[in-house]
């Protein structure tokens, strides 16, 4: 299974962040951890400096890899203002 997932910010309930795993617990550790993403990595350690830790929510599924691609670029179209995906600068911002 192909998870759709976004990452939320815990001060504003915004996705801040859209992606597509088919392993989520595994994916939301690299999230936690690693510096691959900066502007994910950046609000990460903004968050922890106010106690705060972003949570994930599925948005959506889908067995084949392909159509989970289109799926989390929907996604990525419908929540274009949020998202780092679209707007590298938004980390500066809750």
């Amino acid at each position: 299974m192909n998870y759709i997932y976004g990452l939320v910010c815990p001060i504003d309930g915004t996705v801040k962040y859209i992606g597509v795993t088919k392993d989520i617990k595994a994916r939301m550790r690299i999230h936690r951890t690693s510096k691959a993403n900066k502007d994910v990595y950046k609000w990460t350690l903004k968050l922890k400096r106010f106690g705060k830790m972003f949570y994930h929510i599925v948005l959506d599924t889908d067995e084949n890899r392909l159509s989970a691609y289109h799926k989390e670029q929907a996604l990525i179209k419908e929540y274009t203002k949020t998202i780092f995906n679209i707007n590298s600068k938004k980390h500066t911002t809750f």
